[in-house]
């Protein structure tokens, strides 16, 4: 089913885009420029640039117009006044009672207020960091789009160019995927996959995607169990997966330029067994180990915007919320420049 939020963004969407469509049609047919590149007959217009480029900004501006409706509509001064109106003391109270009462509705008001300040804060910066993550593939489109319009002779370029916009679409798809996919965890939508399997079975599959890169940053292996025991748990495969892959995706993205290590370790614990990744690599200082598995969370915004580390920002957060949704939490231990150690656990199979 449609939730009101997406129709909501769908339609402006639809609004958007036929008046950014038909602005640009028009700027390219009617305006003179010295270089004589404008006006443009008709034919001559890169009419599916037009329209891609159109497209994603109509897009963009009904994701920004849809987040300033739901700011305003939810802000927290009504709230505050149900707090007020609920705490109003009654008629035919003593003076003793009503200061009482009115110290009471101060202290709970001000409570209330500090929550929804709170909340209002983390509403702002999840806007401003999605923003952030759209608008990098959004110009990089823009900026090979007006390449390609400006006319480029070589069909080696040109393909080169659209295989590279195509990358940051790609990129904007993933995005766009993660947020599906975290939405429904937070809002616990997402329907588990509950069935026994081997975990031994699945680090072996999920190793296996990562041989290359492992080889390619000098980084070893290391499998702390024994393989010989199959290691049953009691929980979703696919989701677990992603919950691994992230991990030692993030093992490898900032493991140290050599003599790099990657443990994993399987052990049973009271009825459950327990899954640890640690790694040797760059580590995380304290003061942000507690934020690390929030939305869009840069533990250092310039080193983890380049290109070796990439990824979308949600991978730890949609971890967590997997976790969770199992019934239980993911722990991480973590020392700067000595390495860090991600851990979790499942219950037995059978």
């Amino acid at each position: 089913m449609i939730r009101k939020s997406e129709l909501t963004m769908a339609l402006l969407a639809a609004f958007f885009a036929p008046m950014l469509w038909g602005t640009m049609v028009l700027v390219m047919m009617y305006s003179h420029t010295p270089d004589g590149r404008f006006p443009m007959t008709f034919d001559t217009l890169p009419i599916v640039e037009i329209t891609v480029l159109s497209l994603f900004m109509g897009t963009i501006l009904a994701i920004a117009i849809d987040a300033l409706i739901r700011h305003t509509v939810h802000r927290r001064w009504p709230l505050v006044y149900e707090v007020v109106a609920g705490a109003t003391p009654e008629a035919g109270s003593t003076q003793e009672d009503s200061h009482t009462a009115l110290s009471e509705w101060d202290k709970k008001a001000y409570a209330e207020v500090e929550k929804y300040q709170a909340r209002d804060d983390v509403r702002r910066e999840f806007i401003a960091n999605l923003s952030h993550e759209l608008r990098t593939p959004i110009f990089n489109i823009q900026g090979y789009i007006e390449t390609l319009m400006d006319g480029v002779k070589s069909s080696s370029t040109r393909k080169e160019y659209l295989k590279k916009a195509n990358r940051n679409v790609d990129r904007m798809i993933r995005l766009i995927q993660d947020m599906e996919v975290l939405t429904h965890l937070e809002s616990h939508k997402l329907e588990l996959d509950v069935q026994t399997y081997s975990m031994a079975s699945q680090i072996d599959d999920v190793t296996e995607q990562f041989v290359d890169r492992l080889a390619a940053n000098d980084i070893q292996l290391i499998r702390d169990y024994n393989p010989k025991d199959r290691w049953h748990v009691k929980g979703d495969r696919e989701r677990i997966d992603q919950v691994v892959v992230n991990l030692l995706s993030n093992a490898i993205k900032y493991s140290k330029p050599e003599g790099g290590f990657v443990r994993i370790q399987l052990k049973h614990v009271d009825g459950m067994v327990h899954f640890a990744l640690e790694d040797n690599g760059i580590g995380i200082d304290q003061q942000n180990v507690t934020r690390i598995f929030e939305r869009f969370y840069r533990v250092d915004k310039s080193r983890n915007r380049s290109k070796k580390v990439g990824g979308t920002g949600l991978g730890l957060a949609i971890a967590k919320h997997i976790i969770e949704a199992h019934g239980q939490y993911i722990k991480v231990q973590s020392s700067l420049h000595l390495g860090s150690t991600f851990s979790f656990s499942l219950p037995a199979g059978d």
